[in-house]
C-alpha cells in the first residue's frame, strides 16, 4: 500500500484556490472596515473582524434568496432580499 496522498482532482483544485484567493481579499476587506479604536485591542479589533465577516455573509446570503424569489416567481421577495443584504453588508462594526 501506498503512503502517498491521492492528488486532488482539477475542480477541488480549482475551488481550493478560489476560497483561499477570496479569503485574504475579504480578510483585508474586513480589516479596512475597523474603526481605528478597534485596532488598538486584538480582541476587539478579532470581534469586529468577525460581525463584519457575517455582515458579508448575511449579504451574499440574501442575494441567493434573492436568486431564489426570483426562480420561483416571487418579485416581492426577490424586492426586499438586496435591501435588507445590502442593509448588512454596509454595517460598520
Amino acid at each position: 500500500m501506498s503512503d502517498i496522498a491521492p492528488t486532488p482532482s482539477p475542480p477541488v483544485r480549482f475551488i481550493a484556490r478560489f476560497i483561499a484567493r477570496w479569503q485574504g481579499k475579504l480578510n483585508g476587506w474586513a480589516g479596512e472596515r475597523l474603526f481605528p479604536d478597534f485596532a488598538s485591542d486584538p480582541e476587539l479589533a478579532r470581534r469586529a473582524r468577525l460581525i463584519t465577516g457575517f455582515g458579508f455573509l448575511g449579504f451574499i446570503f440574501g442575494m441567493v434568496y434573492a436568486a431564489f424569489y426570483l426562480l420561483i416567481g416571487h418579485y416581492w421577495g426577490a424586492a426586499s432580499s438586496p435591501c435588507a443584504a445590502s442593509r448588512m453588508a454596509s454595517r460598520r462594526s
